[in-house]
């Protein structure tokens, strides 16, 4: 699963998107090349498709920058050798519009976008960052490209791939053990609050404080994962947050209620994969 801009088909270089991304939920070797070849692109989902590091929601993948021909300490960066790098791993390999052309200053080279596909969905914004950083003092990628609100434009052609290889190892960053605590220390307090008839704290005062509307993307999926980790079901949450002042009186179109679902989905598969990741004993 990836985002994509719809829009920068017809405007593909436009920078400055910063929503609607949309997901592509499958893993299709085909549209996702034609996805990288098509659109601007980014191998992280977020919230609403609204391109913040506070908005990541999950990635499948990674994705790496490389527009240099030799790493910080001199070594040569090119397809051949990244793609030696990458052999055994699931991996496709697409050039950008400045491949083998000056840039700037700067002669030309290889210059191309890998997508890697890591062995377990990343739900940490911190996570993801510590695994790219690490990919590019490896692998002499762009340092610039590692942040979790990126994108990349559209490829020129796919050039290289294995696709039937395995994903690559994601590492836990030093502190994430202490993170997994404190989520752990959360989830109980979720727990115990549902046990006694109650909402979470956040949740309980998002269903008791009117916000302005254009607020509410976010508090709406932090809302959604506290009452899964609570317990309530999906069908519960909604109703429940339909009721609160931010909602009640408001005209629920079909459109609007799909959207909130959509929100309420991803938040709910956003703590199914949490629970899912390993944490300490």
């Amino acid at each position: 699963m990836i985002s994509f801009h719809p829009a920068s088909k017809d405007t593909p270089y436009r920078g400055s998107i910063a929503h609607d991304f949309v997901v592509y939920s499958s893993c299709s070797v085909p549209v996702l090349a034609r996805i990288m070849r098509t659109y601007s692109w980014s191998p992280i989902i977020w919230t609403e498709g609204r391109r913040l590091k506070a908005n990541f929601l999950r990635a499948e993948y990674f994705g790496l920058d490389y527009d240099k021909p030799h790493d910080a300490e001199g070594n040569p960066v090119n397809l051949e050798t990244v793609s030696r790098h990458f052999c055994d791993t699931w991996h496709m390999i697409g050039t950008t519009r400045s491949h083998q052309k000056q840039k700037g200053k700067d002669p030309p080279c290889d210059r191309f976008r890998v997508l890697l596909k890591a062995e377990r969905t990343i739900t940490s914004a911190a996570e993801y960052e510590h695994n790219i950083r690490k990919l590019v003092e490896d692998t002499g990628a762009d340092p610039g490209c590692v942040d979790a609100a990126r994108f990349f434009f559209k490829c020129g052609s796919i050039v290289g791939m294995n696709t039937t290889a395995d994903a690559w190892p994601v590492e836990v960053p030093p502190d994430e053990g202490g993170t997994d605590m404190m989520r752990l220390r959360y989830v109980e307090k979720c727990r115990k609050a549902r046990a006694v008839g109650r909402v979470p704290p956040f949740a309980a005062k998002f269903l008791t404080t009117k916000v302005d509307g254009n607020s509410l993307h976010v508090p709406r999926f932090k809302y959604g994962c506290d009452m899964a980790r609570g317990g309530w079901s999906m069908d519960e949450a909604m109703a429940m947050m339909l009721a609160s002042p931010n909602f009640a009186g408001k005209t629920i179109t079909p459109k609007l209620l799909s959207e909130y679902e959509r929100v309420m989905r991803d938040a709910y598969m956003a703590v199914a994969t949490e629970e899912e990741r390993k944490t300490p004993a």
